[in-house]
């Protein structure tokens, strides 16, 4: 050790100084996890807001799209006695139009919420 060190006090600075480097370098180690982790929940806490928000908008589209086809396939009388308490799957489809096809409608029959969920787009 004499010949690395020289003497006794420069071999315990040497080693005080490793240690104290070693000390430092887990400290920044642990600070950058703790950090990382703390991103990482918070774009989780984001991510799932943000799919819950979407899929709220979703549903609110699907049941108004839903709403007014069964409106177009119910005859006129049926449509004051009609109430959209069942679930969609229960709604005989035979008068639905092909998967390909575009029903003709306007804008007009967007309702105001799925125009405004697109506009926030």
């Amino acid at each position: 050790m004499k010949i690395c060190y020289g003497d006794k006090s420069k071999f315990i600075k040497s080693a005080l100084i490793r240690a104290v480097q070693y000390i430092k370098r887990n400290e920044n180690d642990n600070r950058l996890i703790c950090e990382m982790n703390t991103q990482r929940t918070v774009i989780q806490e984001t991510m799932t807001g943000e799919a819950d928000r979407v899929i709220n908008a979703i549903k609110l589209i699907v049941k108004d799209e839903m709403e007014r086809i069964i409106e177009l396939q119910m005859p006129k009388g049926k449509q004051a006695a009609f109430k959209m308490t069942e679930p969609a799957a229960e709604v005989g489809t035979e008068d639905a139009p092909c998967f390909g096809e575009v029903p003709e409608s306007s804008c007009e029959d967007v309702s105001e919420d799925v125009m405004a969920f697109l506009a926030d787009l």
